[in-house]
């Protein structure tokens, strides 16, 4: 049985993470949460096909469940014990640390909208693209999802 991300660890910190929302089908949310991913989280999501996709869109535009992002976001401003007292992070580490988060998410959600591919996926994908996220490895998730999918964009 894989173990779904209980704990995230980001930047040295381990951060705990939340049970499931209700926003998100139980497959799609364990496949966004999975560390090991040795159950076939991404497969079933794919075998869910178009009715995968309104989650994986809503994911890959919005990225993590806000109350998901509010306790990362909290767990990265938690003061360090250091040797030499206590340290609280930096706020550009924190938001680093959320960025890394969200955009863990919308790579997944890039890549299963590749593996399930169709109209519906394409469409996804291209409102994704016609996002501006600041981070290149979600544009090349994206990008590499809609050559998957001999698709393009208008």
């Amino acid at each position: 049985m894989s173990r779904r991300l209980g704990w995230l660890a980001l930047g040295g910190l381990v951060m705990a993470c939340p049970d499931e929302p209700q926003v998100v089908a139980g497959s799609v949310l364990r496949w966004m949460q999975c560390q090991e991913c040795i159950d076939g989280e991404r497969a079933a999501v794919v075998a869910m096909g178009d009715s995968a996709v309104p989650d994986l869109r809503r994911l890959l535009i919005d990225g993590p469940p806000a109350d998901f992002v509010d306790r990362v976001r909290a767990e990265a401003r938690t003061p360090l014990q250091r040797p030499t007292g206590v340290q609280v992070p930096p706020q550009t580490f924190v938001e680093r640390v959320v960025e890394d988060f969200r955009s863990s998410y919308r790579v997944r959600a890039s890549s299963a909208l590749g593996l399930i591919g169709g109209p519906a996926a394409i469409a996804a994908l291209c409102a994704g693209r016609a996002q501006s996220f600041g981070r290149r490895e979600v544009r090349a998730a994206i990008d590499s999802a809609l050559v998957l999918v001999s698709g393009s964009c208008p």
